[in-house]
């Protein structure tokens, strides 16, 4: 029997008197801790291998708090939670600490990531709408509804945009029941927008300023391509005429139908001086 000293994370353990390696990784212990513990030979393995070494005071931490060592000389496995012991390593599990875990508790505490399939702790998972996954997939596939608050794949959320152009992020449930889509260009926008509606579309703000107009005269909404511009104003197909002589387009108001014939008032003021000329001669 011999003396070494093992360091804090009982990962390597050091000669009393001089460094020394674990004989199967070749790490180098690092004890800040100078706990001494009888070891046999034969344990001189870090955790990174396959057996476990302990400091002298985790070794009674763990006996006191009914924690159990998986190790012991009789090459007998133990469940690092329940205590059970096992003849062969091939009937228990492992974690990423190299500790032995019986069955029952393994699937008591460990859960399959819904999304790449690993076991891991139950208490190192994060919730979701497809079920618990694990740290690195819950960071680089799953975003937050911006609406709901779930967690959801990145498959399954859509992007939307509010009143001030910000892209948010909806799941599937919350696009489909809070926002509408403009079919003029093709955005979806949260349920906060006023989407409005025009000849059996719907516009966004923007679009239906650039798609549809208000007579000013009538003030019914037309498309702005049959509407015409008059003096800078628009107006509608049945507020405007045009003159028949001069061809300008005038409001309906500032025309004159003189026999069946839209004249402006300055082509009507020009034939009537024509038509007095032609009484006087």
């Amino acid at each position: 029997m011999k003396e070494h000293i093992v360091c804090d994370v009982g990962k390597c353990m050091v000669d009393e008197e001089s460094p020394k390696c674990c004989l199967y990784c070749d790490k180098l212990a690092d004890c800040t801790d100078k706990c001494t513990v009888s070891l046999n030979e034969t344990t001189k393995i870090c955790n990174y291998q396959i057996l476990t070494i302990y400091s002298h005071h985790d070794a009674n931490r763990k006996e006191e708090s009914g924690e159990y060592n998986r190790y012991n000389d009789s090459n007998v496995f133990t469940c690092i939670k329940c205590g059970e012991e096992y003849d062969s390593s091939d009937e228990m599990y492992t974690d990423d600490d190299c500790d032995y875990w019986c069955n029952d508790c393994y699937h008591e505490y460990f859960t399959s990531c819904a999304n790449c399939g690993e076991y891991y702790l139950n208490e190192d998972m994060s919730d979701t709408n497809d079920g618990l996954v694990c740290s690195e997939c819950y960071n680089d596939h799953y975003s937050r509804c911006e609406r709901c608050d779930t967690m959801v794949s990145d498959d399954d959320t859509q992007p939307v945009l509010d009143e001030r152009g910000n892209q948010l992020t909806y799941c599937k449930e919350c696009f489909d029941n809070h926002s509408s889509s403009c079919n003029r260009c093709d955005e979806s926008f949260s349920d906060n927008v006023n989407i409005r509606e025009h000849n059996g579309m719907w516009y966004c703000p923007e679009c239906y300023d650039e798609q549809v107009g208000v007579c000013n005269t009538c003030g019914e909404s037309y498309d702005k391509d049959l509407m015409k511009m008059v003096n800078g104003e628009l107006y509608c197909p049945d507020c405007v005429a045009t003159c028949v002589v001069c061809g300008v387009t005038y409001k309906e108001e500032d025309t004159i139908n003189v026999n069946g014939r839209i004249l402006c008032n300055d082509c009507n003021s020009f034939e009537e001086h024509q038509e007095e000329r032609r009484t006087i001669q």
